[in-house]
């Protein structure tokens, strides 16, 4: 009302100076709700959001793309950019994630709430009645000749706003002809049997090995947040050997993490570093008091000392099993109870996990005291670097395995998923669609 509010409207300014501030407000309020409900959220500067969506298109820049009636073509003829929008009524029992298995293709989902009143400032608090969804599904790769599942649609002649409609833009999903569903025959209604239902959002980390009794449901763990802005901190405490403990390190530094290691016995850890040949993904600290001219590490490891002060998103402390915590309770707990089993704890909840050895892993490790665990059964990538001979694919959060365990780790948002949910971003190749898998109902 600018008449009852006239003199605050005043002091704030004009539309200038006054628009952006309120925007820029609106948006925090945003992202704390949604950490309030368990997904990590971050109010981004402009360069974060141009270069958060090149990384979603494969390195092409929006400007670079020129349209055609069925996609849109980049500098590279193999890299297209196809929208399609979701017809609801087609789904099938795989759902959503379906859409994440076309192979060779960077996919992003997008999921649009919208209400179906008009707006009104004075309107009473909407339900899940007055919402509607819609939903837009994009590919980068190969061109399509047909639409690749059957409920996605053409959108031809619309594919630039169907791009900056998935983007946040101006551009609404209505306005461009996308069929809406009813909120309340899609979404859990509150206080219900599925209201408490977890959609996972963020990358799934690193393979940790399949759950006990159950060979074909594996375990991803992230132990660290990859976001650049504002990560969120963990602690994790690894109750192991040695061998055991340094699998876990390598399979972080293999899916992004760099790691800076704190020892007491630097002849144990000397060859593992050299093994992997990669001062910034892996180093040994400094000496106390000498100068350290790398950048901060995303992990740093205590190995059986008491951890200090670093600038470390993630600090892992590793013991051998049977001793004493040397702190606090972490926000993830590895224990070994045996040569290829440990559980996985966080506050609340355990799991017990039976540890597979990838083709090629072992050459990074003191073969001497080398436990054996249960072979990979995803073969070796062939891809030459120290990453591929971990087979990545399999350790990431692009890998498929036959069913995908989630787990949600307390105090960070994040929830660990081998599947795609809305607003996930798949670079991989799976070959089918995660089936539902073992669930930590962590508290977020």
């Amino acid at each position: 009302d600018q008449e009852r509010n006239l003199t605050t409207l005043s002091r704030r300014g004009g539309t200038d100076s006054a628009g952006p501030k309120a925007v820029a407000s609106a948006a925090h309020r945003i992202a704390a709700q949604l950490r309030g409900a368990g997904i990590s959220a971050q109010v981004l500067p402009a360069a974060a959001v141009r270069q958060a969506v090149r990384q979603l298109h494969a390195g092409i820049d929006p400007g670079e793309l020129s349209e055609s009636w069925t996609q849109l073509t980049g500098p590279v003829e193999s890299r297209c950019v196809t929208n399609y929008w979701v017809d609801w009524s087609q789904l099938q029992e795989d759902g959503l994630d379906e859409c994440f298995s076309a192979g060779g293709r960077r996919t992003t989902l997008t999921v649009s709430l919208s209400s179906k009143l008009e707006p009104d400032l004075v309107a009473p608090r909407r339900g899940i009645g007055d919402v509607e969804v819609r939903g837009l599904v994009r590919y980068v790769g190969p061109a399509f000749d047909q639409p690749p599942l059957a409920y996605l649609r053409a959108l031809g002649g619309r594919q630039s706003e169907a791009l900056l409609a998935s983007l946040g833009s101006g551009v609404s999903c209505a306005a461009i002809g996308v069929e809406p569903i009813a909120a309340a025959e899609v979404l859990p209604a509150p206080g219900g049997q599925d209201s408490g239902l977890t959609i996972p959002i963020g990358p799934s980390g690193q393979l940790l090995g399949s759950i006990s009794g159950r060979p074909h449901h594996m375990l991803a763990l992230s132990l660290f947040d990859p976001t650049p802005y504002n990560p969120r901190r963990r602690t994790v405490e690894v109750r192991a050997t040695l061998p055991v403990a340094q699998q876990i390190i390598l399979r972080a530094a293999a899916v992004g993490a760099d790691v800076e290691i704190h020892t007491g016995r630097p002849d144990s850890w000397h060859q593992f570093v050299a093994a992997v040949g990669d001062a910034r993904t892996m180093r040994l600290a400094p000496p106390p008091g000498a100068p350290n001219g790398a950048l901060p590490a995303t992990i740093a490891v205590f190995d059986e000392l008491n951890p200090s002060a670093t600038g470390a998103h993630t600090t892992v402390t590793i013991v051998e099993p049977g001793v004493a915590p040397r702190g606090p309770q972490s926000d993830i707990t590895i224990t070994q109870v045996s040569q290829t089993t440990v559980t996985v704890s966080i506050p609340m909840s355990t799991v017990q996990v039976d540890l597979i050895e990838p083709v090629g892993e072992a050459r990074y490790f003191d073969l001497a005291g080398r436990r054996q665990a249960a072979p990979a059964t995803r073969p070796q990538s062939g891809r030459p670097g120290w990453r591929d001979l971990l087979d990545p694919d399999a350790l990431s959060a692009g890998a498929a395995v036959p069913t995908a365990a989630t787990a949600t780790l307390p105090g960070n948002g994040r929830t660990a998923s081998a599947g795609g949910a809305a607003g996930a971003e798949s670079a991989g190749e799976p070959t089918s669609a995660p089936a539902p898998g073992t669930v930590f109902p962590g508290g977020a």
